[in-house]
């Protein structure tokens, strides 16, 4: 028992890491909250709402597929860098990019063309509720594939230790733009519907998107260089 103590080393490393991400999850519920406070606002359109609940909780489905290949990124990348395997590294990412892409794709498809079906499994009583829920999942199925990007970049950052920086990008993409959006454009008489609601998802997913990538690039090259230029210790 005397033997027990925190090791500053990896504590610090996992705080750097850690609380950057408790940080970023907390943005998603900050900009879900107002997301839902604009679908509130479109309740006066009948059938809205429980089309639209029916259609969130096959969205959930899709949320668990990309979630899987993000840790599936993570994993794989970080044991690459672990090895010093710059390769292996963009290898794992490009497979990643490549599975999720065609498993949403394939996922998104089915769900599209039998929208109407699965739809009438939460709503059996209101066309119209089935209706606005198709609404949201062509919205949201149909580029539903970069978030599959956006997630699997997510984690290949997680795996080569990069944490603020994917913060800062959640937190100005998700949070920031999502809010302003919800506050501004959506709050507009000719934009006050749900399809101009539903379109802040694509645009958000592709601007976090563009915006790790170019954080992959420095970071992945940076990195490589740096192990590139060390000496070989033979043992």
């Amino acid at each position: 028992l005397k033997k027990l103590r925190f090791h500053l080393r990896p504590l610090k490393k996992i705080l750097y890491l850690g609380i950057p991400s408790g940080i970023q999850s907390s943005t998603y519920s900050l900009s879900s909250v107002v997301i839902q406070s604009s679908v509130n606002s479109l309740a006066f359109l009948p059938g809205f709402i429980p089309g639209n609940s029916a259609a969130y909780s096959i969205e959930t489905f899709a949320e668990i597929v990309t979630s899987a290949f993000y840790q599936a990124a993570m994993t794989f990348v970080g044991v690459s860098v672990g090895a010093k395997d710059y390769e292996k590294v963009k290898k794992s990412y490009k497979s990643a990019l490549l599975l999720c892409t065609v498993t949403i794709a394939l996922l998104s498809s089915v769900v599209i063309l039998f929208a109407k079906p699965l739809l009438r499994l939460y709503i059996p009583d209101s066309e119209t509720a089935v209706s606005w829920g198709v609404v949201r999942i062509l919205f949201i199925f149909g580029p539903l594939f970069m978030q599959g990007f956006m997630d699997c970049t997510t984690g290949t950052l997680r795996g080569l230790g990069v944490s603020i920086s994917n913060t800062v990008i959640s937190i100005v993409g998700v949070c920031g733009v999502r809010i302003l959006w919800c506050f501004t454009v959506f709050r507009l008489p000719a934009c006050h519907n749900p399809q101009m609601l539903y379109s802040i998802y694509p645009i958000t997913w592709t601007l976090i998107t563009a915006l790790q990538l170019v954080v992959f690039l420095i970071v992945y090259n940076r990195q490589k260089r740096k192990y590139e230029v060390q000496p070989t210790v033979e043992i």
